[in-house]
């Protein structure tokens, strides 16, 4: 028999055989106080769609864009847009400017560190080819301008606009085979610093993904 737990801060999924279930929750029923909500389709703001007959499982966040697109609406006075890349190359540059006093001075009343925050979080679940550009976008959460936060916007609304679009699953689908871990390494060679990128897939999609900045600067792209 089996039985797996997942705990985060007052919230707890778990499941297994029968046996082991309900002495699970015969034991933990009586230690702590403990409220049941029957099978849990979701869990902090990612939604779980398993297929048993086609051994699929897909994990999406579409109430929490919807929901984060409400907060910030009136910041998008004209709608939301259809973006289909979180980030162009010319997003990308307009991210690595250096910043002035005064063009912060102009912003600095704009939510640039809360809307970043917001998109942080789908971006470490289940929006994972988000990581790139809200990297970027870290960059400038001590000093940003109008630039800076547009760019933003952009990223938001690429979330926003592709919510239903993120991981899926699968069982003997994927050619490495099941249950096989096989990862993925870049660097752009990007003076001074490369920016670096590291990719793990398992079963047909992606289980972590990290970008950042080297912490040297590398000679030649072989070192990067």
């Amino acid at each position: 028999e089996y039985l797996f737990v997942k705990g985060w801060t007052d919230d707890f999924r778990h499941f297994g055989t029968d046996g082991l279930r309900a002495h699970y929750e015969d034991r933990i029923g009586r230690a702590v106080k403990m409220k049941y909500l029957g099978e849990c389709s979701d869990f902090v703001g990612v939604s779980f769609k398993h297929d048993m007959e086609r051994d699929l499982m897909e994990l999406s966040s579409p109430d929490y864009w919807l929901k984060a697109g409400k907060i910030y609406q009136e910041h998008f006075p004209s709608g939301f847009k259809n973006r289909e890349s979180p980030m162009t190359p010319a997003d990308e540059k307009v991210m690595m400017e250096q910043v002035t006093d005064e063009q912060h001075e102009a912003a600095k009343h704009l939510p640039f560190r809360q809307l970043c925050g917001t998109i942080s979080y789908p971006a470490s679940c289940v929006k994972l080819e988000m990581r790139y550009a809200v990297s970027l976008c870290g960059t400038h959460r001590g000093k940003w301008g109008i630039r800076q936060w547009n760019v933003l916007k952009k990223v938001f609304e690429y979330g926003h606009y592709t919510r239903e679009l993120d991981l899926m699953y699968s069982r003997g689908l994927d050619p490495h085979g099941i249950s096989t871990l096989y990862a993925y390494s870049d660097a752009s060679h990007q003076p001074p610093r490369s920016q670096g990128c590291t990719c793990v897939l398992l079963n047909g999609a992606a289980v972590a993904v990290e970008t950042k900045k080297h912490t040297v600067t590398g000679t030649s792209t072989c070192h990067d």
